[in-house]
Formats: C-alpha cells, structure tokens, sequence
C-alpha cells in the first residue's frame, strides 16, 4: 500500500514538472523534443494496452497513429480549428480502428502481426500515392505554430492514455 502511494505521488511529481517545463525552459528546440516525447509515449501507453496487457502483437498500431494525423492536417489546413480537426482525426483513428479490428479479433500470434502490419503497408502505399505532398506541413502553417499550448495538449494526451492503462 505504501509503496503504491510513493509510486503514485511519484507520477504525479513527474507530471507537475512536466507542465512547468514550459515555464522554465525557452528553448523552442527543447519544447520541441519534449513535445515528441510525449506524443510518442501516448502511442506507447496505447500499444502496452493491447500488446502489454492483452499479449497480441499488433505490428500496424502506427497506421491508426497516422491516420489520426493525416485527418487532423487535412482538416486543420482546410480551416477547421484545430480543436475540432483533432477530435474528427481521432474519430477517424478509432473507425478505421473498428473497421479493422472486429475481422482481426479472430486472429492471434502471428497471424495477427502480419495482418496487422498488411492493412499498415496497404494504408502507407495508398496515401503516399493519393497523397505524395502530405509529408510535413507547409511552412506558412508554421508561422502560426504555437508550442506551448500544443505541448500542454501532448501532456494531456500522455497523461490521460497512462492513465488509462494504469487503470
């Protein structure tokens, strides 16, 4: 029980300097790599809920990742507030997510990785063929990049999807 409680006030410690690093650092590289660190650790948190707890090896886990991404960019750049564009690419994620994994809930072991890792390769080749230009964001977009506010909603992002699979 102790131990439970340092771990958990220790998380919590973690998470409060967390969301004063903006505060303390200026440097827009570092903000930049703490901001990818926490997304990162977001995808991770996800994959440790399928293939930490539940033991199946989904190899096209980042598919769903980008497709989250390439919805939110297209709808941000097509003027929708970013608010918006990034509940209606996780809304997409989480279709395609359905769509793809109610047949995959029949496979296991290895049958699984391949077939999840197909339906990555197939998205991959079809956006990067219908799509040759969506590899970054134009750099007018970046004028208007604000960090900080994008960081905090990393940390939220992170903290909410840990806390999910500490749940």
């Amino acid at each position: 029980m102790a131990r439970d409680l340092a771990r958990r006030a220790a998380l919590l410690g973690v998470v409060a300097a967390l969301g004063l690093l903006p505060r303390w650092i200026d440097n827009r590289a570092i903000l930049t790599w703490a901001f990818l660190v926490l997304l990162y650790a977001a995808l991770a948190q996800s994959w440790n809920l399928l293939g930490g707890f539940g033991g199946q090896v989904n190899l096209g886990h980042a598919a769903f990742f980008g497709l989250g991404a390439l919805v939110t960019r297209m709808l941000w750049l097509g003027g929708r507030p970013l608010g918006a564009a990034l509940l209606l690419g996780a809304a997409a994620a989480t279709g395609m997510g359905v769509v793809v994994g109610i047949p995959s809930l029949r496979l296991r072991g290895p049958y699984l990785a391949i077939g999840t890792l197909a339906v990555a390769e197939i998205l991959r080749i079809t956006v990067g063929n219908a799509l040759p230009d969506v590899s970054s964001l134009p750099a007018a977009s970046l004028a208007t990049y604000a960090l900080v506010p994008r960081y905090y909603l990393a940390l939220l992002l992170a903290a909410l999807v840990t806390a999910a699979a500490w749940w």
